[in-house]
């Protein structure tokens, strides 16, 4: 900041002084032109008085020379020419005066004679004050410029310096970053290692378990993929059992189809027959084994044809054990085929055994069933 306001102080010494030094030189222009003028007019003056006193001594020492003899006429005579003589020369003297001082020469004379003396007086002003002001800011001017190299030299060997010392805490931290990032990525990596096998695991149970929620809910195939689970894991095999188990149960308890019914439809879209009025076979062929009807409305006419002792309706209830895609139209068919069949299942989805069971007791089955309800239906 110093070196800042020592130039803006010496620019303003300097155009003060340079404004007086205007200022003075004018003054002296027209005061040594006043001087020279009333200088000049006295010595013309002084010439003119010299010459007029000079022709006037030479005049009347000739009129007293010619006194003696003149008479009074002569005297005035003498004194009329005297001051018709002495009347022009004064006369011309003043005009003369007049005309010379009036004149472009004396002007010329006088200007040059004051611009002379200005430019000399501007000169010896400038020589005595203003160039040692000038030469004084300047010095100190050059020494605000050297110590501002110096500053900026000194500021650039500790800049250097220090970004030297930066640039080598930089790396050296760069350096510990980079071991810790790699420290810390081999520890991830060889935890990710140990997590895999967990991952994996997990990510088999969760297939389990949507296995089983998807198996409760009646989808036939997702239990078919828990009876045909492999793994050579044991706790995955065992948790697949385990979710076997727990689809039974809902099976073994549960009942679906409460509140349930289906009705035949009249030609005016009226309901007509309703549950055990509608005739079995309608109820074998037209629901159970019907896959475009809602697996709620299969499952009410298994439910229904447990009560059917009649010809073709256990064949009907085992056909929909082993070919209706929901497990709840299969279970109730199955209780169904138990109920008028006598046969014992050992399991709540035993619908192969009881496909084995038909095979062997079919005929024995059907010769059971009265010959009056055959030939009613």
């Amino acid at each position: 900041m110093d070196g800042e306001q020592i130039p803006l102080n010496s620019a303003q010494r300097t155009q003060s002084l340079r404004k007086e030094v205007e200022r003075l030189t004018a003054e002296n222009l027209l005061l040594r032109q006043r001087t020279e003028l009333e200088h000049l007019w006295r010595e013309d003056r002084e010439k003119q008085s010299a010459a007029f006193d000079q022709h006037k001594t030479k005049v009347e020492t000739e009129i007293n020379k010619r006194l003696v003899g003149l008479s009074v006429v002569g005297l005035v005579v003498v004194g009329l020419g005297w001051w018709s003589v002495s009347r022009p020369i004064r006369q011309s003297v003043q005009e003369r005066l007049d005309r010379e001082f009036a004149s472009d020469n004396i002007r010329s004379l006088i200007s040059a004679a004051a611009l002379r003396a200005a430019q000399s007086q501007t000169r010896e002003t400038m020589e005595s004050t203003l160039k040692p002001a000038v030469n004084e800011a300047m010095k100190q001017i050059q020494q605000q410029n050297d110590g501002v190299k110096i500053f900026t030299e000194q500021f650039r060997q500790r800049s250097e310096h220090d970004m030297g010392q930066i640039k080598g805490e930089v790396d050296e931290e760069r350096k510990d970053e980079r071991k810790s990032l790699d420290e810390l990525r081999t520890e991830y990596t060889k935890q990710i290692g140990d997590l895999g096998p967990l991952v994996r695991f997990q990510e088999k149970l969760k297939e389990i378990d949507l296995l089983k929620n998807r198996a409760i809910d009646g989808e036939f195939g997702a239990y078919s993929q828990l009876i045909g689970y492999k793994s050579d894991d044991k706790d995955l095999t065992t948790a697949s059992q385990t979710a076997i188990i727990e689809v039974k149960e809902p099976y073994l308890v549960g009942k679906r189809t409460a509140g349930i019914s289906i009705w035949l439809s009249n030609s005016d879209g009226s309901h007509g027959l309703t549950d055990e009025s509608i005739p079995t076979m309608t109820l074998v062929s037209g629901y159970l084994l019907n896959s475009s009807q809602q697996w709620l409305w299969r499952t009410k006419a298994a439910e229904l044809l447990a009560s059917k002792r009649e010809q073709g309706v256990a064949e009907g209830l085992l056909r929909a054990t082993q070919s209706d895609s929901n497990l709840w139209v299969r279970r109730t068919a199955l209780q169904s085929f138990q109920a008028l069949t006598g046969y014992q299942p050992p399991d709540v989805f035993d619908f192969d055994g009881a496909a084995e069971w038909w095979e062997k007791n079919k005929g024995t089955y059907n010769n059971s069933i009265p010959k009056q309800s055959s030939q009613q239906n």
